[in-house]
Parts: C-alpha cells; sequence; structure tokens
C-alpha cells in the first residue's frame, strides 16, 4: 500500500473442467398418434460428477424429468423436439442436446371384400383388405368377433361350416399395424357372408321293373335343404340330355344286369350334389299259355286248367285266377 506493506496471498486454485458433450438418441423418430418413444441422452464422460439433467419440450422444462432417460406417448401428429441440458453443479458447465420426432397418422383399412357374399359348405371363400400401411403391415383378423389364429397377411382364404346345417352368417373384420410405435389402424368390417347348408338328394322309384311297360323307368327326385334346385340326370354317369325335371320317365329293355341312375341338383347360392346310384332292374316279360284237362265239358263236370310261364327260374310271382 501507499506506506510501503506488501504481502502475498495464499495460492488459490481453481479447476477448468472440460466441458460436457450430450448427445441424444430415440427409440425411433418417426411414430404414429399414440405412439410411445424412449430418448435417451448420452454424456462424453460418464466419470463426470454432481450433474443433474433436464428434459424439455416445446412448451418448456417437463417436470419431473430429470433422468438420463425420458419415456412419453405423443398423440399429436406433426414434428416435435425435445431437448436434454446436463448442468455440473461444481463448475455451472452445460451441455444440452435434442432430437426430434416425427408423428404421422395412423394406418388406414380403405375397404375388406369378399370374392362372394354366398356359399354353400365345404366352398371357400377370399378375404382382402386394402390399405396403405405398405408391405411390412400385419393384420389382425377376426370371424365373428372370435380371433382367427395364425392369419397376418391382408388376404386369406377359408372354407367356413354352416353350423348345425343352417345358413350362417360370417363377418370379418381386422385392423392392421405397422413396426412403427402406435400404428395401430381402426377395426374396419366386411359385408355378411352368408354360408349355406349343402343340400342332400335322394332317389325314389320302382328298382324292379318289367320290360313290356312303356316308361317302364319312373324316378322322382327328394331334396331337402335350400330349394329352388335345378336338376341334371345322369346313366352311369353321363349326362342324360333334356332330363332336368324332380322325375325322370324313360322305358328300358330287358338286361341281365341292372341300370344305374343318379341325379345332381344345384342351387342359386352354388350348391351342387349329386346323389347316391339307384339301381333299376329291369325284368324280361313272364309269358304265360294256360291249358286244361278239357275245353268241353257238360254240366256238373270237373275241369283243371294250369298256368305254364316260359320261365320257371323268375321269382316272387304271385298268382290269381279270374
Amino acid at each position: 500500500n501507499e506506506v510501503g506493506c506488501t504481502v502475498m496471498s495464499e495460492p488459490f486454485l481453481v479447476y477448468v473442467n472440460d466441458s460436457i458433450v450430450v448427445n441424444v438418441t430415440a427409440t425411433e423418430n418417426t411414430i404414429c398418434e399414440g405412439g410411445e418413444v424412449t430418448m435417451t441422452a448420452h454424456l462424453n464422460d460418464w466419470n463426470a460428477d454432481q450433474i443433474v439433467y433436464q428434459w424439455s419440450d416445446a412448451n418448456g422444462i417437463i417436470p419431473g424429468a430429470t433422468d438420463l432417460n425420458y419415456t412419453t406417448v405423443i398423440n399429436n401428429e406433426g414434428t416435435h423436439t425435445f431437448s436434454f441440458r446436463a448442468t455440473q453443479l461444481t463448475s455451472s458447465c452445460t451441455a444440452t442436446g435434442s432430437t426430434t420426432i416425427n408423428v404421422v397418422a395412423d394406418p388406414i383399412i380403405e375397404s375388406i371384400t369378399l370374392d362372394v357374399y354366398a356359399i354353400c359348405e365345404g366352398r371357400q371363400v377370399t378375404v382382402n383388405a386394402t390399405s396403405n400401411a405398405g408391405a411390412d403391415a400385419v393384420y389382425t383378423w377376426y370371424r365373428n368377433g372370435d380371433l382367427i389364429e395364425g392369419v397376418t397377411a391382408s388376404s386369406f382364404t377359408e372354407s367356413p361350416l354352416a353350423v348345425d346345417g343352417d345358413a350362417t352368417e360370417y363377418v370379418y373384420s381386422a385392423y392392421v399395424t405397422t413396426p412403427v410405435s402406435g400404428c395401430q389402424s381402426a377395426i374396419v368390417a366386411a359385408e355378411a357372408l352368408t354360408v349355406n347348408a349343402n343340400p342332400t338328394v335322394t332317389i325314389s322309384g320302382d328298382p324292379i321293373v318289367c320290360d313290356e311297360d312303356e316308361n317302364n323307368v319312373t324316378l322322382t327326385a327328394n331334396v331337402i335343404g335350400a330349394l329352388p334346385v335345378t336338376y341334371q340326370w345322369y346313366e352311369n354317369d353321363v349326362v342324360i340330355a333334356g332330363e332336368n325335371a324332380a322325375t325322370f320317365e324313360t322305358t328300358k329293355e330287358y338286361r341281365e344286369y341292372p341300370y344305374s341312375f343318379s341325379v345332381q341338383v344345384s342351387n342359386e347360392v352354388g350348391c351342387t350334389v349329386m346323389s347316391e346310384p339307384f339301381l333299376v332292374y329291369v325284368n324280361d316279360s313272364i309269358v304265360v299259355n294256360v291249358t286244361a284237362t278239357e275245353n268241353t265239358i257238360c254240366e256238373g263236370g270237373e275241369v283243371t286248367m294250369t298256368a305254364h310261364l316260359n320261365d320257371w327260374n323268375a321269382d316272387q310271382i304271385v298268382y290269381q285266377w279270374y
């Protein structure tokens, strides 16, 4: 000082820390509305001590977001920026980092269509969904509200049943997801499919006829199930042209083995069924000659008449005199 006093202080030490460097990453940088994302801050020196953290978004500091990781759900479409600040209390060194999350609209199933809306049991239906979800999309399918296990493509084919033999309706619905967080469409349903039970048909008629009668073969198709139907008659599995009615008549000659007839019925929804073969045996005509012990007698006289068959091997024959 002015009177010549001089003194030296004790040394004062100042530590100059290396700057903190922060990088921010996210589990996904593009998500869909309602998707969840986790952001993580990475420091260049994990040995640095007394550091506090704070996350912020466009609205300012996020209360409670004071860890290296921050997980949030974003419901608004658009671009969202999240910032991270690290502050070292011993040095007031700070570092910031940020990341941008793009939030896009959920995928949409535009339509679900069927290649046919009424079938018979045993036939196939193909169900197809059209969407904007892309090639990596996964579809979750339901049949009348029940999950269809193992079907994840946009299209599939199956053969549904007519429950208890009754016409049964099926409604197919689905939603689509993509590998991006939150990307799930609304559930969309198709128009109902009706599965009809196949009709059954049996043939009735006389299985043994005689060759002397005109239209000696008369058969009737008896149908149970969805009506109306169309008919087609077959002989030995060959179409009989023009025979398209429920009743079929024809004339057949005697032969030693039977004739085989069947009928196919089809209804308006594509149900088609073939009957079991119906066998008709056409017997040779019976020829009878009658003789008498006498053809002229007196009153009170006795006479014996005898019927003679041309084929004594014919069986199941009954006789009646008049």
